[in-house]
């Protein structure tokens, strides 16, 4: 459960990464973007998870009120100190997360809907998604960490097959060559459906199920034969990478695109040498 947490955690930090790292200068390399970015989420994760192990070695009482222990530790006089950091840190992180949360809905509905966003819509938007968030936090409160490890398995089961055919169409494929114009015409070079990046995502979901194991919810039989683990992560990685290179070599291929993309990839490499 720990691993999957740890890899999920960061294999599902690609949204926010693609919604910052578009305002970066042209001439950003892709390797300073991937290589800082991936940094930046191993160091800012990093310690945290392993202060916990240390906390949580050292008393169980930690799981169970974990701001009150670190409270304790530091006596009473710097314990507002550290009721006052949490604090700002949860309302820091939760802006990011209301802006992706606000983004994904607009995203999602504004293909059918053509919604103007304006700043009225904005907010109402915004609301809604923290009203429902402030909902969600207040039911489930005193199984945060069951609803955590659920939450975290669920955004690994959809979110790591996207990363995974994400990182091998821009690294390996495409080398970062797209046409801005065509992403966003559906009668361009990319079409309106890609079947074959569609067709590797489901393919990955349901191969998942038997190695899922959702607490209360789902255990599928390979979890349960290896001692409850749920390794699930490992197929939503491995398996879309793997369909969709090779189903999207193959028409890039036949079409041409890819020649074309490493002749562009071959002039760059000469011209930054």
């Amino acid at each position: 459960m720990a691993l999957s947490v740890c890899t999920t955690w960061l294999l599902t930090y690609a949204p926010y990464v693609a919604d910052y790292s578009r305002y970066l200068p042209r001439n950003t390399s892709p390797r300073a973007t991937f290589g800082w970015t991936y940094a930046g989420g191993v160091l800012g994760t990093g310690w945290t998870m392993a202060l916990g192990v240390i906390l949580i070695a050292s008393s169980p009482k930690f799981g169970i009120d974990p701001t009150g222990f670190l409270a304790n530790m530091v006596g009473h006089s710097l314990a507002p100190i550290i009721y006052i950091v949490i604090v700002l840190g949860i309302l820091g992180v939760n802006v990011l997360n209301l802006y992706c949360a606000f983004m994904a809905t607009v995203t999602s509905i504004e293909p059918f809907t053509k919604i103007k966003v304006t700043p009225t819509k904005r907010f109402s938007i915004l609301a809604i998604c923290t009203i429902i968030a402030t909902w969600l936090g207040i039911v489930g409160q005193g199984n945060l960490v069951t609803i955590m490890n659920d939450f975290m398995l669920l955004l690994q089961y959809i979110m790591v097959p996207w990363s995974a055919i994400n990182l091998v169409d821009y690294y390996v494929l495409r080398r970062g060559n797209y046409s801005i114009k065509d992403i966003f015409d559906v009668n361009g070079k990319y079409g309106k459906f890609n079947w074959t990046c569609i067709g590797s995502y489901l393919i990955s979901i349901v191969a998942q199920i038997p190695f899922m194991n959702v607490e209360g919810i789902y255990e599928g039989p390979i979890s349960k034969a290896i001692g409850h683990a749920d390794i699930s992560w490992s197929i939503a990685l491995i398996l879309p990478a793997v369909l969709y290179y090779y189903g999207m070599k193959a028409k890039l291929t036949a079409t041409g695109e890819l020649q074309e993309i490493e002749r562009i990839y071959a002039a760059k490499k000469i011209v930054n040498h």
